[in-house]
């Protein structure tokens, strides 16, 4: 007993596709805005929730083309520096590697629409909390 730990965690909806478990996602990914049914992504591509059964904690998918985004709740570890700086490179990159998928081209795009003063050597960003 003096080495009992406890962790708790929220407990997390089961996305099944059929009878196959496609994994585990958190509640927080099936809010969405306009009373339209999430998408959700999980093992690499997206899937539309066709039923949540909030009881039993499980959520019913089927494949999509359209973009899925999964959300969890609880915060991550600050990055490094050297990550930090990786990350503005890249954002303030004029052109993407040919080996990038188009999916991460995109991201990237979308990324740097986002902060479209990011210049490399010069750009710092500070999270200031308040």
């Amino acid at each position: 007993m003096e080495l009992l730990s406890s962790f708790t965690a929220p407990p997390l909806f089961r996305v099944l596709h059929g009878q196959r478990e496609v994994g585990l996602l958190d509640q927080m990914s099936f809010l969405v805005r306009d009373e339209q049914k999430p998408v959700v992504l999980l093992a690499g591509r997206g899937w539309q929730v066709t039923h949540l059964d909030w009881n039993a904690r499980v959520a019913y998918v089927v494949p999509t083309d359209l973009k899925g985004r999964s959300r969890w709740l609880g915060s991550s570890p600050p990055l490094s520096f050297a990550l930090c700086r990786a990350m503005r490179d890249v954002l303030a990159a004029d052109d993407a590697p040919p080996a990038w998928s188009r999916r991460a081209r995109e991201g990237v795009e979308q990324a740097k629409a986002d902060v479209p003063w990011c210049e490399a050597g010069s750009t710092v960003l500070n999270r200031c909390r308040q």
